[in-house]
């Protein structure tokens, strides 16, 4: 595979450098352009200027808000990439978006329209309506052991676009797939973040259309942390401040691309209920290193050609950082790329669809070749102003873990019992509260067990306080070992204790409340003592309030209590 690379300036320039280096027109000629210039008629006049010259070959490409040309970053300019294949062949469709249309039906139809066992899908969208995440998800549905590679296209000020063959597309995605033996793919990407501040936890969300953070709606959240001040430019914001997640042992981030009037937001990719997010800020500490690594890769099996695609925020917050990791990938293998929104990234070993980070592709066919280079000066790993970034960094990140160590000391402090280590009753009744709002909106069906030491006081009397003590911390050992991963156990007061069984009705947390009576009742504690609980059972009703619901559970607890002790009692 020949690759050759120009920055556009005029048809005329484009027609001679076409000719000095030796393109062919060729079915097997693939164009890829990255522009910073939005402008429909513009691309469109670039298209035909290569078609016009190059009438078999195939383009396809995206705007961006800044574009990598010989190790360079660069803005507003139009770069243009011609892929001279030997033997491969590959096959180009294009998918409209509309307004009703599901991303991941689109990617689908894409998906399908391509024959089996590519070796690479390089895919570029935009548009309102996208799911990036889900897109990406359609297409690799139907190519399971291949590569998909790309981005979703920028632009710094028009609407970004996405460019095929014909013409260019505001909502919509462009997609090649490469096949043949002698062509090897490689697909790298670089972990830009660390988390800042305490985690929260997605309390509604459909799959990128993001509702609610702590049960508070998703822009008030970004309000609290980010300021109101920046809620003219959310987009540009999220763009720099993410929200993070961790999947399988690795950080994802999630940008916003507009916020709606209920408070509600719309995402790049999906977030899940239930997943813990925080904030996040860029690191050139984990950059730098990552950076190092793929380079040293890159140079070992020195491929044909590689394609560099940094986020905005690595634009906006890593530029010098992104401008040497370009020089250094130039001084091995000729390098272009371009600034995403996010960017693909899906092979048979790690399937996670979208980041929002740095990635780099790399694509030989045949036999390697010697390159052939030039460069004026030995290149160095990072500039100055990178490793002043990487001190800077060191100092956030060492303070944000110190201030995050606090925090968590302090947390732990205010919401576990002492004694015993389990919850307190001020964290069971947050608990409690955020419980009864999810059944509020869903419909879900929840249970209280209470129950309370029989007899307790004797034993303080008779063996000492001390072993009173040890006899409550053994007890909340045996609960939680009864209860399920899911329960919330509570020291409610004294020698009384509370738990928590969500998504549990009537018949299951009788059940779990018999386990936990006939455990203490056979267990030997402290001192060759035996105990017994009184345990009382209250399901939530759709009208309960959090003193109804407890008032019940604390009734059931009693009328076990008087009516024999260790016993349960399910209050109906």
């Amino acid at each position: 595979m020949r690759k050759y690379s120009l920055l556009y300036n005029d048809v005329v320039d484009l027609q001679r450098n076409i000719k000095a280096a030796r393109v062919k027109n060729s079915t097997r000629l693939l164009v890829q352009i990255y522009s910073g210039n939005a402008n429909p008629a513009y691309i469109q006049n670039i298209i035909n200027e290569i078609t016009a010259v190059l009438p078999d070959c195939r383009i396809i490409g995206a705007t961006s808000s800044g574009e990598i040309y010989q190790g360079m970053l660069l803005q507003n300019t139009t770069i243009l990439t011609f892929m001279q294949f030997e033997k491969a062949r590959f096959s180009l469709r294009v998918v409209p978006f509309e307004d009703e249309s599901s991303s991941y039906d689109a990617g689908l139809w894409l998906g399908q329209h391509f024959d089996n066992d590519p070796v690479l899908i390089l895919s570029y969208a935009c548009g309102k309506s996208l799911n990036a995440e889900a897109f990406a998800r359609g297409i690799t549905s139907q190519h399971k052991k291949c590569i998909m590679a790309g981005g979703i296209a920028t632009s710094n000020k028009l609407d970004p676009l996405v460019i095929c063959n014909k013409k260019p597309l505001k909502e919509g995605a462009v997609a090649v797939a490469i096949f043949g033996e002698g062509v090897s793919v490689d697909h790298y990407f670089s972990p830009d973040w660390m988390m800042l501040g305490t985690p929260m936890t997605i309390t509604e969300s459909h799959e990128n259309h993001l509702v609610s953070i702590n049960d508070q709606a998703a822009k008030f959240i970004y309000q609290r942390y980010l300021g109101k001040d920046n809620q003219a430019d959310t987009r540009s914001i999220c763009e720099q401040f993410p929200l993070l997640t961790e999947r399988d042992g690795r950080l994802f981030a999630r940008t916003c691309k507009h916020s709606k009037r209920d408070g509600s937001m719309e995402l790049m990719g999906n977030l899940e209920t239930g997943e813990s997010v925080r904030f996040g800020i860029v690191d050139p500490v984990s950059a730098m290193d990552t950076s190092k690594a793929i380079y040293k890769e890159i140079k070992q099996k020195q491929p044909d050609s590689a394609f560099i695609f940094p986020s905005v925020a690595r634009k906006i917050l890593l530029k010098s950082l992104t401008q040497d990791e370009a020089k250094l990938l130039q001084s091995v293998v000729p390098t272009t790329g371009m600034v995403t929104a996010g960017q693909f990234f899906y092979s048979p070993k790690q399937k996670d669809y979208l980041h929002y980070a740095e990635t780099v592709l790399t694509i030989s066919e045949g036999e390697q070749r010697p390159l052939n280079i030039p460069t004026t000066r030995p290149v160095s790993d990072f500039s100055h102003n990178t490793l002043e970034m990487r001190a800077l960094s060191h100092l956030v990140n060492t303070t944000a873990r110190e201030v995050e160590d606090a925090n968590i000391s302090l947390e732990t402090l205010a919401n576990t019992d002492p004694l015993t280590g389990i919850f307190n009753r001020r964290k069971m009744v947050d608990f409690l509260e955020t419980e009864i709002k999810r059944s509020q909106r869903y419909g879900n069906t929840f249970s209280l067990i209470m129950f309370d030491v029989d007899n307790f006081k004797s034993i303080n009397d008779q063996h000492g306080h001390q072993v009173g003590d040890n006899i409550l911390k053994e007890l909340s050992t045996v609960a939680s070992d009864e209860a399920r991963d899911t329960d919330l156990l509570s020291r409610w007061g004294g020698e009384e204790f509370l738990l928590l069984c969500p998504e549990t009705n009537e018949k299951g947390s009788g059940e779990i409340a018999e386990r936990i009576r006939k455990a203490t009742e056979t267990k030997q504690f402290s001192n060759g003592l035996r105990m017994t609980i009184s345990v009382g059972v209250a399901t939530n009703h759709p009208e309960d309030t959090l003193d109804k619901l407890l008032n019940r559970a604390d009734k059931a607890m009693y009328h076990a209590k008087e009516n024999g002790k260790n016993q349960v009692t399910i209050w109906e």
